[in-house]
């Protein structure tokens, strides 16, 4: 994949993070008075990590959404919350930085891992699961060259 194409996603895929944390503050924000805070924040939570599911298959990654993809997904979430955690904690505990900056910072810090991580779940084209590839959706998509040069070298299962 050429460097261009990734640093392109790579932006599309911070423009998403924006507009994840746009849905998830205005979502928070409207149930914030009828329900208590914690509850507005889980159901805020899981209402964006969907929108951001759908944004970064259709928008960042191109790639149709699958069942599977979609319960993989968390995965990226889990990754940015343990890296930005530990960013956090380093730089308040470590640093001196303030915790309201830190927490900025390590939210920036866990984004490139973040995006690997959803790039692997949404554009891997088997994922296997039970002995059962997930094609990505695309039934009757022709393979790649690779794919049929794999199958015609008599080296494939």
């Amino acid at each position: 994949m050429p460097g261009g194409r990734s640093g392109s996603r790579l932006v599309r895929f911070c423009l998403v993070g924006v507009a994840n944390t746009a849905v998830h503050y205005a979502i928070y924000i409207a149930l914030w008075f009828v329900v208590p805070y914690l509850v507005a924040h889980l159901v805020a939570a899981s209402v964006a990590m969907a929108v951001s599911y759908l944004l970064n298959c259709y928008y960042t990654f191109r790639v149709p959404p699958t069942l599977l993809k979609f319960l993989l997904y968390p995965l990226s979430n889990l990754t940015n919350l343990a890296l930005s955690a530990a960013a956090v904690y380093t730089l308040v505990e470590y640093a001196g930085v303030d915790s309201r900056i830190a927490t900025f910072a390590g939210g920036v810090v866990a984004v490139p891992a973040t995006f690997l991580v959803s790039r692997f779940v949404l554009t891997r084209t088997s994922l296997v699961v039970g002995g059962r590839a997930d094609g990505g959706g695309q039934v009757g998509k022709e393979p790649s060259s690779a794919a049929r040069r794999s199958r015609s070298s008599g080296n494939g299962c």
